[in-house]
């Protein structure tokens, strides 16, 4: 289509983010799609609260001098005999670890605050009713995950790191493309799935309970977001052109690579390096 939009479905038919007058066309309202119905009315089934203590307790303690978060073998540096002869010699291999924790959850909470502002822009395009509701319950989902991570930063770090700018990047690609189908690949399908892969291996690895009761909490919902990427792909990929297929991959290559990069690089957290005496680009160069 001349949008770039790649619309092989009506149900994602979109309009330009200030196309307000579009939303009150009569026909519009007789048109609601059922696609989602499902995972709409479900939302009250997987409901939580951050901030009701019934659900989930900020206030609960650990440690964070001398308990590490996650065993040796999450953390891909310790991998590196320089960085974990380093750090046992000096006695800080349980702060390190968490450190790199926090960099982790802080790239969960930059990743949550992107998926509440692009579930929130496509309540803005989306034509259909039914699109556009389940945004609007994305909306409201994403925005709990946003302070339950909030609340736990501060709870075990007192404040979160900087977003890496390579996440920081992709994170504006995806929120201010004008193409739906930039939106839903890059957060639906690819950061949403990388972060259901990402809470499962908290789940099962991380040791303080009540980071295993946040992953639990979150992954209810997030199977729900990454749903509406499967559908949109169940009705949208086998009917491109190979053009379109290949603009549509290489977006999705584009953003994997990107995602992967701010993952595993040490570039990105020379800082911390730094802070417990390492050198960044004798880790770099080991890595």
């Amino acid at each position: 289509m001349a949008d770039g939009n790649i619309t092989k479905d009506i149900m994602y038919d979109a309009v330009a983010p200030d196309d307000f007058e579009s939303m009150l066309e009569l026909d519009r309202y007789n048109a609601r799609s059922t696609a989602f119905d499902k995972i709409i009315s479900a939302t009250h089934d997987h409901f939580w609260d951050p901030l009701d203590k019934k659900y989930i307790d900020f206030d609960e303690p650990w440690d964070m001098e001398n308990e590490a978060l996650q065993p040796d073998h999450q953390i891909m540096s310790l991998g590196i005999p320089y960085v974990r002869e380093h750090l046992e010699k000096t006695g800080q291999k349980a702060k390190f670890i968490n450190e790199m924790t926090l960099w982790n959850f802080s790239s969960i909470l930059h990743g949550e605050q992107g998926a509440l502002n692009l579930s929130a822009s496509l309540c803005h395009v989306l034509k259909d009713q039914g699109a556009q509701e389940y945004a609007a319950n994305q909306t409201r989902e994403e925005a709990r995950h946003v302070t339950a991570f909030a609340k736990y930063i501060k709870a075990r770090w007192g404040r979160p790191r900087p977003c890496g700018s390579v996440l920081k990047q992709l994170l504006v690609d995806i929120i201010e493309a004008p193409e739906v189908f930039k939106k839903i690949i890059g957060m639906q399908m690819l950061v949403e799935g990388l972060a259901m892969g990402a809470f499962a291996a908290g789940y099962q690895y991380n040791r303080d309970p009540l980071a295993k009761k946040l992953f639990q909490l979150v992954m209810t919902d997030e199977a729900f977001h990454h749903k509406f990427g499967k559908i949109w792909a169940d009705r949208t990929i086998p009917k491109m052109t190979e053009d379109e297929r290949n603009t549509v991959e290489d977006w999705a290559a584009h953003c994997f690579q990107s995602l992967l990069f701010n993952l595993g690089s040490p570039n990105q957290m020379a800082d911390v390096y730094r802070e417990f005496g390492l050198d960044p680009d004798k880790v770099r160069e080991e890595m």
